[in-house]
């Protein structure tokens, strides 16, 4: 049999045990001396009494020095072994899985060597380290598992190869993802020594998504390479095109860590694979910086690149790429079928979001000018126009609002529905199509749906091949998006002024217009551009067969059905270019997902680790020495909660001893 202790440190505490001794001499009194007549007989009761008291006393005083000792060596966490071929008979079947972190965090060089190399290395160590009797397995995780053993397995060779074979991803990291598969295997068998060791570095970061199922008695085990990193992050760089300036224009913002505590870095910028320039990035107080970024080029319609800071200790998360198309010029035209001048028109609301729109009556409609690119506002017309027709034909952008001047007999064919029986009756709108959302470049949480009151509009009824972008509260539609011809068409179910809604008065209004104009006129900067994070599915709204180019160069065929193709292997950061019979259909920049601050490395606290796999046991092993203390861990007894029960029966004995003496 052998001993050894999880927490040595502790041992050091060992000679407190002698402090009640000493107090015990340090404040031992005197007897008195009181002069008496004849002391023959006290002085054999003196006797009789002295002898007892000292035996109490020197019981008393043991016991507590018992308490000291047994309470260092209880915080010490001595664990007991009975070897036999290197297990303890006490030990039970063991079963062991490994959990490795390939988190880009996991990429961090902390002397000269990264912690996933380090952390493999550990990992085969352990493999080496356990019995020939421990079935193990094996998990590869970062936000995500990559890969698992299928099955607890002896085979030395075969574990040791899949952590071998390991290598860092572009995606954070969920610890909860690598419990729940460990403990699927463990549950896997009937094994009544169960341990989950975990080989990552433990940032606060990978904490934060809840474990659904915990059985409670699988110990956790973690060794704590606890190594700073000091780090710099981009958390997002958004290109756009001043055509003032005429130049184009990178915003860049991000972190560092520890925050507060790092220098000035530099920055360069490229586009295409050509350098345009560099600058210094210094991050405030909290870490955090902003860095704008001005240059030309070319006379092109778009522009592509990345943005690099120098070098650190997490390489990872220092590139960012960006793109942008440059936004072109169209035309838009308000037609209004009840022209009225101040707040009572709907050319008013209107010419507020499109100030240089030309306004035109019904009745000028035919010897009006419509040039592509451009977009017509049909606002509660009466009746249709072939020159409204054709412009939406060949290209034109149109949006059609209904008003009182419009009947259910107003049915032009490009329109994407019809329009049935009026209503009367209050109701509100939930915005349904969130693709078309990222095809105008902005997102429906910005807005304010919820707040819209619709009082009056038309039932629309949606024509075969057209998109339901927003309802009402009883079900039938708000808002319909269509193509006629090369053109595409959004008629809305009321009035583009206040007499039907409450829209136009509201923040969701005059982003919405502006954004459909751009959209539906063909000119939209930013489209076909997708920004996702590593492993995001790309979606894109095609017809047909297409090929995507991945950032390494290599092509893969696309899926989907026949009106969006979906792409799901964006695992790697970069630029992906969907083709479509040689030409480029739509671009994604896939970057790195920093919402989870996963470039921030701080190691989670003990406490948080505890609470975080509670009520499992959690072992957490300094870097030096961690072999001899997992194998005490796995394949010994602690004898910790025996210690504890003998300190509180002693506690309870030098209660009752201290009494005594003072009853006697």
């Amino acid at each position: 049999m052998s001993i050894s202790f999880l927490n040595p440190s502790y041992l050091w505490f060992l000679p407190l045990a002698l402090g009640p001794l000493v107090i015990y001499f340090l404040y031992r009194k005197n007897p008195k001396k009181i002069e008496f007549s004849d002391l023959r007989f006290i002085e054999e009761a003196l006797k009789r009494i002295s002898r007892r008291l000292r035996f109490k006393q020197n019981l008393l005083l043991i016991v507590r020095m018992l308490i000291v000792l047994l309470l260092v060596l209880f915080f010490s966490r001595p664990v007991r072994h009975i070897l036999s071929s290197g297990v303890s008979k006490e030990a039970g079947n063991i079963a062991v899985v490994l959990a490795l972190d390939v988190s880009y965090s996991m990429s961090c060089v902390s002397d000269g060597r990264k912690n996933l190399e380090y952390y493999k290395d550990a990992g085969k160590k352990i493999i080496d380290l356990l019995p020939s009797s421990a079935r193990i397995g094996v998990v590869v995780y970062s936000d995500r598992v990559h890969s698992a053993t299928p099955v607890l397995s002896s085979d030395r060779n075969y574990l040791a190869g899949i952590i071998g074979q390991a290598k860092p991803t572009d995606f954070t990291t969920k610890h909860a993802a690598a419990f729940e598969e460990a403990q699927r295997l463990l549950g896997s068998g009937t094994f009544s020594n169960t341990t989950v060791v975990f080989l990552s570095d433990l940032a606060a970061h990978g904490f934060g998504a809840k474990i659904k199922t915990v059985s409670g008695k699988t110990r956790v085990i973690a060794i704590d390479r606890d190594r700073p990193c000091e780090n710099f992050w981009i958390d997002d760089a958004r290109l756009s095109y001043d055509a003032a300036a005429k130049h184009w224009q990178v915003e860049v913002t991000g972190g560092s860590h520890p925050a507060g505590k790092t220098g000035a870095r530099s920055v360069s910028y490229h586009a295409g694979l050509i350098k345009v320039g560099e600058d210094f990035i210094k991050p405030g107080e909290d870490g955090r910086f902003r860095h704008v970024y001005s240059f030309r080029r070319g006379e092109g319609e778009s522009c592509s690149g990345r943005v690099r800071i120098e070098q650190d200790a997490l390489d990872a998360d220092n590139v960012f790429h960006f793109a942008a198309r440059r936004p072109g010029e169209f035309g838009v035209w308000l037609v209004d079928g009840d022209p009225k001048f101040g707040a009572g028109s709907e050319s008013y609301y209107l010419r507020n979001i499109f100030p240089a729109a030309e306004v035109l009556t019904e009745s000028e409609v035919p010897g009006a000018s419509f040039n592509a690119p451009g977009v017509i506002i049909l606002a509660n017309v009466r009746q249709d126009s072939e020159r409204v027709a054709d412009f939406v034909k060949n290209g034109g952008g149109l949006i059609v609002f209904p008003g009182s001047n419009t009947t259910d007999e107003f049915s032009p064919p490009y329109l994407p529905a019809s329009f049935g029986q009026r209503f009367r009756k209050s109701m509100n709108v939930t915005w349904q199509d969130a693709g078309f959302w990222e095809e105008l470049g902005t997102s429906p949480e910005e807005f304010e749906w919820q707040r819209i009151s619709v009082e009056s509009g038309f039932y629309m009824k949606p024509e075969q091949g057209s998109r339901v972008l927003a309802s009402l509260s009883d079900g039938w539609p708000f808002a319909v998006v269509g193509g006629y011809g090369s053109g595409r068409v959004v008629v809305f179910a009321t009035s583009a002024d206040r007499d039907w809604s409450n829209i136009v008065s509201k923040p969701v209004y005059a982003p919405l217009l502006s954004g459909l104009a751009r959209h539906l006129s063909g000119t939209q900067d930013n489209v076909g551009i997708k920004y996702l994070k590593a492993g995001e599915v790309l979606r894109v709204q095609h017809k047909g067969p297409c090929t995507v180019v991945l950032p390494e160069g290599g092509r893969e065929k696309c899926e989907g059905g026949p009106n969006e193709v979906i792409f799901e292997n964006t695992s790697r950061t970069g630029v992906y270019a969907v083709l479509s019979d040689g030409k480029e259909v739509a671009r994604a920049l896939v970057n790195l997902d920093t919402g989870s601050d996963e470039g921030n490395t701080s190691r989670a606290s003990s406490g948080e680790i505890r609470k975080y796999f509670s009520p499992n046991p959690v072992y957490e092993l300094p870097e030096n020495g961690w072999e001899d203390r997992l194998s005490a861990i796995i394949a010994g007894k602690e004898v910790s909660d025996g210690l504890l029960f003998a300190v509180l029966l002693l506690l309870a004995g030098e209660v009752l001893l201290s009494s005594r003496k003072r009853e006697t």
